[in-house]
């Protein structure tokens, strides 16, 4: 009997490694809104109910929901990137973000750790040689938006 020992070390850098190169498509409204794929924890679909309303905080804080145990803020992205809103339906989709440690905007995506963005509709992955080059220099190149955690106002857990 033959084993194989795999260096759980190495496989975790792997994965990190391809995870950098692949990002997450999803629709708004008329654009394409890009995630880096190292960021997404899951994509998830929502039931208005689940909501617990935070009616005294930012406009864009649409509420938090219990998942897992942890409090996920939920933002809505059409408002985040100054899109025209649009009345919320009764099952949302849920982009849930996580920053990771390698991230450049580290410090401002940890206070936003574990935020949801809510999105129109899921497109799929593709990988970084498929992006337009600009993407990478800009925030938005045509109908293409590339998340940042910067573009989330650092005072949306500030009650108003």
């Amino acid at each position: 009997m033959m084993t194989i020992t795999i260096d759980q070390t190495n496989l975790d850098e792997k994965k990190t490694s391809l995870l950098e190169d692949r990002f997450v498509l999803t629709k708004l409204q008329g654009y394409t809104l890009v995630f880096p794929a190292i960021w997404v924890t899951e994509i998830l679909h929502v039931n208005r109910s689940q909501i617990l309303d935070l009616p005294f905080y930012d406009p864009l804080l649409i509420g938090i929901i219990d998942r897992n145990g942890q409090i996920t803020p939920l933002i809505s992205a059409t408002g985040l990137f100054g899109l025209p809103q649009h009345i919320l339906s009764d099952r949302l989709l849920v982009v849930r973000l996580m920053p990771t440690t390698t991230d450049e905007e580290n410090q401002h995506s940890k206070q936003l750790g574990n935020l949801g963005l809510i999105v129109d509709r899921l497109i799929g992955t593709t990988t970084r040689e498929e992006l337009p080059l600009e993407i990478f220099m800009t925030d938005r190149v045509g109908e293409m938006i590339m998340m940042k955690f910067s573009s989330v106002p650092a005072t949306i857990w500030q009650p108003h």
